[in-house]
């Protein structure tokens, strides 16, 4: 679906005369790329307005999103497999705000988000097989993804301070995704391969 996407727009970007022939594969891996990333947004507008939950989950898709970018994590092979799990994740992401809310689990909340930004600042940024990141570009996004955590951690804990329950609970679970995303990234790295 998004590759057929992608190839519209930028046979329409050929058409209009706003790229050469020669730039057509490059724009259409760069619209396949922004629709791709857009996704967890569009996502979790739908499922948090589905869900009569559409403030908190924009509350929390811009912490996931803006520290999983420089925070790597598990990825999967498959674009349509991975918007499926993505999907079922963040639907299961928003229920567990509606749990921390209904059953005031602020101290388990702030827990799970004390522990994620441990996990994010030890662990960034993990690259992926698709994209391998230069020695200069781990080290900048190792201090963006602490900064990122670190900031959003600060954020969360001033809305508890101001009893913004909602608004709270939404980053703090928003927090606690790239990290639960980094897990499975350890196993792979500690399998040896077989003989």
């Amino acid at each position: 679906m998004l590759h057929s996407l992608s190839k519209s727009v930028t046979k329409w970007l050929l058409k209009t005369g706003a790229i050469s022939h020669n730039d057509v594969a490059l724009y259409e891996y760069a619209v396949y790329t922004f629709f791709f990333s857009m996704l967890p947004l569009t996502v979790s507008i739908c499922l948090g307005a589905l869900l009569h939950m559409f403030f908190e989950a924009l509350l929390m898709i811009l912490p996931f999103v803006l520290i999983r970018k420089f925070s790597g994590g598990f990825h999967l092979k498959s674009s349509r497999v991975c918007f499926f799990v993505s999907s079922l994740f963040l639907a299961l992401s928003i229920e567990f705000i509606k749990l921390v809310l209904t059953h005031k689990s602020f101290l388990f909340c702030s827990i799970l988000a004390v522990i994620s930004t441990f996990i994010i600042i030890i662990l960034s940024p993990i690259d992926s097989d698709e994209r391998k990141l230069s020695l200069a570009e781990q080290k900048l996004f190792k201090k963006v993804s602490i900064l990122l955590s670190l900031f959003f951690l600060g954020i969360y804990f001033i809305l508890l301070m101001l009893k913004i329950w909602n608004c709270a609970a939404s980053v703090g679970v928003g927090i606690v995704i790239p990290a639960l995303l980094q897990i499975p990234c350890l196993f792979r790295r500690n399998k040896k391969p077989t003989s």
